[in-house]
């Protein structure tokens, strides 16, 4: 979930530069960085070990997520924020 809000705070701060735009998603790449590691530090300190994700379910995820995005760009984003995003 972190590395998504990473490409997504990124992407937009790429494509925005108004100091609004990058105060808002900088804050939230800043934000999914820090937890990140905040993150990774206690599962360290805690000896956890999360189990291997399957082919499975990798290839699921990708699928449903390529179909949320495909929708919501397309068709949300306009409707929801106020914006048409741009090719």
């Amino acid at each position: 979930m972190l590395l998504g809000v990473k490409a997504w705070a990124f992407g937009h701060l790429l494509a925005t530069g108004m100091l609004r735009d990058v105060v808002l998603f900088g804050a939230f790449l800043l934000w999914a960085v820090v937890l990140f590691i905040v993150s990774r530090r206690r599962d360290r300190r805690t000896g956890m070990v999360y189990p291997a994700g399957t082919r499975a379910g990798d290839a699921l995820v990708v699928v449903v997520g390529m179909a949320g995005w495909i929708v919501f760009a397309f068709w949300l984003h306009l409707w929801l924020i106020g914006v048409k995003p741009t090719p």
